[in-house]
């Protein structure tokens, strides 16, 4: 307080409302004389300090992790002015009894309120299922052999025994039995092979065992009593001979 009612010369950075007074007026910002390295040299500071280069820092894998949070990052940018106005905001909420943390959510709620067209630019896609992101603000079919559960980014390959055609959401299992000859089949006319263990047989996958059962075993029952049979006969064709 001492320090906003008074001409004071004091170290002042934005975001800050602490120095923004009842009537909505900042700081006033002192530009120093250039740099003077010689002074610098002799420890003599009457002039700006050198300038530098400001520098933004991210985690070096968040686009491989989530580039929807790329995007927005990228994009988000609030002007000298946008800070300005929300820091005389907060300070007027302050004043008024406001809590810090209510103060900053409202004067927050209040700039994206009224600027939508502004910062609807900094908000990636969210794709439905059945499509997925090609550059994080626009959607695309999900293609043929993949399939696209929703707010995907890249499509997933259709798994063995099953097919996905365009704009799948998930995939679709195989009927009778079948299964395909990898992943990646888009129709139902790629189920067209029989799983392991089994075998086509009149248009259906039968297992092995099944067949040796219901018929291999069968069959060679009857080879088995028609050849006991064959040579009973040729024995008693001796017998009497």
């Amino acid at each position: 307080d001492a320090v906003r009612k008074h001409r004071f010369l004091f170290g002042w950075g934005q975001p800050d409302d602490d120095l923004v007074d009842s009537d909505g007026r900042l700081p006033v910002l002192l530009t120093f004389p250039p740099t003077n390295e010689l002074e610098y040299s002799q420890n003599i500071y009457t002039t700006a300090q050198p300038s530098f280069q400001p520098r933004t820092y991210a985690w070096k894998d968040l686009a491989a992790v989530d580039r929807h949070v790329t995007f927005f990052a990228s994009r988000i940018n609030l002007y000298d002015e946008d800070m300005d106005r929300l820091m005389v905001s907060s300070r007027q909420h302050k004043d008024l009894g406001m809590s810090a943390t209510l103060s900053s959510r409202r004067v927050a709620c209040d700039w994206i309120l009224a600027n939508e067209e502004r910062w609807q630019e900094w908000v990636p896609v969210l794709c439905p299922a059945g499509s997925y992101t090609d550059s994080v603000k626009s959607c695309v079919p999900c293609r043929a052999g993949s399939y696209c559960p929703e707010e995907s980014d890249v499509p997933i390959s259709c798994p063995v025994g099953y097919y996905c055609p365009s704009g799948a959401s998930a995939p679709t299992a195989c009927s009778e039995g079948r299964t395909t000859n990898g992943a990646g089949s888009a129709s139902a006319g790629d189920c067209s092979v029989c799983p392991e263990g089994s075998i086509l047989v009149a248009g259906s996958c039968v297992a092995f065992w099944v067949l040796l059962v219901s018929v291999i075993l069968p069959l060679l029952l009857v080879v088995a009593v028609a050849a006991v049979a064959g040579f009973k006969v040729r024995r008693d064709e001796g017998v009497r001979v």
